[in-house]
């Protein structure tokens, strides 16, 4: 398994993933369009994991405001899961967060994805019981 920086060029093949992997939770804001962009503004905080093949199969979509970092998406594809390759993701985020002095992660998990929240409390993330996320539509 090799890590290494999510390119635009590798959208397809990641989208594809989250499809798999979160089939109601791909909306508009993963178009090509908006994941470039992202991409384009943190270059150097997203990445793939790939099997011997060279074939895509987890990514960790993760950015930086330059206080904050967030982790936006993680996916593995089922049959590589509980290998180690989310975490090692996670870590190759957050390492870079690090470089960049940026002290304090975070993201948002379904209150209903336990599994989810279970692996992120072993990767040492607190559950923040007094915060609410509000969220807004704003292009339809």
């Amino acid at each position: 398994m090799n890590i290494r920086l999510f390119q635009p060029e590798d959208y397809d093949k990641v989208f594809q993933l989250w499809k798999e992997v979160f089939p109601e939770n791909t909306d508009s804001s993963y178009s090509r369009k908006d994941v470039e962009r992202f991409l384009e503004r943190n270059p150097e905080t997203s990445f793939v994991a790939l099997d011997e093949n060279e074939n895509i199969i987890g990514a960790v979509l993760a950015g930086h405001d330059g206080r904050r970092g967030y982790i936006y998406h993680l996916g593995i594809r089922e049959g590589f899961r509980s290998s180690g390759i989310g975490k090692k993701l996670v870590q190759a985020a957050l390492d870079v967060f690090g470089r960049l002095g940026i002290r304090k992660a975070q993201l948002s998990v379904f209150d209903s994805n336990v599994s989810a929240k279970e692996f992120y409390k072993k990767l040492g993330f607190k559950v923040r019981t007094e915060l609410n996320v509000l969220t807004v539509d704003i292009l339809k």
